[in-house]
């Protein structure tokens, strides 16, 4: 589909209308002094938006701690429990 070309009086004026025209899946390009400054078309999240679904630091943080309680859990099955100190340790060894 092609895309309306208006210029920016144009859509000034008719920015509602616009708004419509976009949520029926129509493409607009407003134009300024005969040069392209804009383009509107639909939002929608199922189109990859990233970032209404970027998790919060808070969330990430939760799942990092999630994450590491599984892998301690995992570890304890396996018969493997060190302490902090004795983590720091192996962490350590090969960069001293």
């Amino acid at each position: 589909m092609l895309a309306r070309v208006i210029t920016l009086t144009e859509a000034k004026a008719k920015l509602s209308e616009l708004l419509d025209a976009v949520e029926r899946g129509e493409e607009v390009i407003i134009v300024r002094h005969g040069e392209r400054i804009a383009r509107m078309r639909s939002y929608r999240v199922d189109e990859g938006d990233r970032v209404a679904s970027t998790p919060t630091l808070a969330e990430r943080l939760r799942l990092l701690h999630d994450m590491g309680a599984a892998d301690r859990a995992a570890l304890r099955r396996a018969g493997i429990s060190h302490t902090p100190d004795e983590w720091k340790r192996i962490a350590r060894e090969g960069l001293e």
